[in-house]
């Protein structure tokens, strides 16, 4: 398999602040109109472990979709999401109003939160 482009990134816990835990590096790439995203100590069953991509982001008749090898042990993808439902296209647009009125309900509902909880950022 020839890469196009391999991109190296390095994700990071996102639950744990601050973060003391070790970066899990992945690599991403093209190839023959696919992306494949490889997570370092992460695999699928039909390939090596230098070579192995649990993710590939597609488009398949005409629809984005996203792949996934959750079990190693399996040969076959776990899932397979299409993404029709997330295009832009199909967004609802919210009443002026309406979109006044949810903002400030989230609001309430954050400072109601905030008499029982400690949001700060600071931990």
């Amino acid at each position: 398999m020839q890469d196009e482009m391999i991109i190296p990134y390095e994700l990071t816990d996102q639950c744990n602040q601050p973060n003391d835990k070790p970066k899990l590096p992945i690599k991403i790439f093209g190839n023959g109109g696919q992306l494949f995203i490889g997570f370092e100590g992460y695999g699928e069953q039909n390939a090596d472990a230098d070579n192995s991509t649990p993710v590939i982001i597609e488009v398949w008749d005409g629809k984005l979709r996203v792949i996934v090898f959750g079990d190693i042990n399996n040969e076959d993808p776990t899932h397979t999401i299409e993404l029709e439902g997330a295009r832009e296209s199909n967004r609802k647009e919210i009443e002026a109003e309406e979109r006044r009125q949810a903002i400030a309900e989230a609001i309430h509902d954050e400072d109601a939160g905030s008499l029982d909880h400690d949001h700060s950022l600071d931990g």
